[in-house]
């Protein structure tokens, strides 16, 4: 019974973690494992593998400080550093964030085009559907919703790879050629981006504190007993830490996937382009390929 007790109280802080690890598969990471994939076909998956330490170990370190803090990193780079250093620290996250939302609405466009939604139609919609998210700031919700997708994100993709097949490609591939090192450095940089530091350290500080407001409605009482206060901390921090690693191996292990699905499609292939990759697509999975 105390181990259910543990389990349930863990589950209590579930959702900022696995969310962040799970938008590493967003539409950079997964064109550049289609990418990876279609040049080294199986060659890089050892590699992708190994990126789960550094992305578990900075991860978690994000997650560590919005747990121990109750603050976004922001705050806590504002609070503790001078305003020379503050700017230093935000500019290049502002300008890779601005990279990275480029892509992530090239995602969009692409994504949706195979189903020929117009451009001119779906990135509106879906930028007033974003811009609604972070005015009304719904966590909650928006957690509960994304929760949801993310097992329909890991649904499809299993199901790809299954309409794929898997093939007899090595998985152990190293040659230090230009293109090699450069995808390479595409992979590290789907893993380790700015925002999902960013993200991690405030929803995490967001969802302990939610959670210690309802603890203390629940026991109508407040959390001021030290005992009391260290072990809620303690909870709150095994639980993100678990939640890291589970989404730390889930998250590469669905970049895997993308590169097994896309093995052997050709090195030629422009992934920003609809018609090609509809016609890559329709190899794997013919009539199903939008999907």
């Amino acid at each position: 019974m105390s181990h259910m007790i543990r389990v349930r109280n863990i589950f209590k802080f579930f959702g900022p973690a696995w969310l962040v690890m799970i938008a590493d598969m967003d539409a950079s990471s997964t064109l550049g494992a289609a990418e990876t994939g279609a040049l080294f076909k199986y060659g890089l998956i050892w590699f992708t593998i190994v990126l789960v330490i550094p992305l578990y170990l900075v991860q978690e370190s994000s997650g560590r400080i919005g747990v121990a803090t109750e603050m976004g990193l922001g705050e806590v780079i504002r609070n503790n550093y001078s305003h020379s250093l503050t700017l230093i620290a935000t500019v290049p996250m502002v300008l890779t964030d601005i990279v990275t939302y480029v892509i992530e609405y090239l995602g969009i466009a692409v994504g949706l085009s195979l189903f020929n939604i117009p451009i001119l139609f779906s990135l509106p919609v879906f930028y007033v559907i974003h811009i609604a998210v972070v005015i009304h700031r719904k966590y909650g919700l928006t957690e509960s919703i994304l929760l949801v997708i993310s097992g329909m994100l890991i649904v499809a993709f299993i199901a790809a790879l299954t309409v794929r097949g898997i093939e007899p490609y090595s998985p152990l591939y190293f040659v230090p050629s230009p293109t090699f090192l450069f995808m390479l450095a595409v992979n590290v940089d789907a893993v380790i981006m700015p925002f999902m530091l960013f993200f991690q350290a405030s929803a995490t500080a967001e969802k302990v504190i939610h959670t210690r407001k309802k603890f203390q409605i629940n026991n109508s009482t407040e959390i001021n007993s030290n005992i009391v206060r260290d072990k809620f901390t303690k909870t709150a921090m095994k639980s993100m830490r678990l939640e890291t690693l589970l989404g730390a191996v889930v998250s590469e292990m669905l970049m895997v996937v993308v590169e097994m699905v896309m093995s052997g499609i050709g090195p030629n292939m422009n992934f920003a382009s609809i018609s090609q990759l509809a016609g890559g697509l329709t190899a794997i999975a013919g009539v199903y390929s939008p999907y």
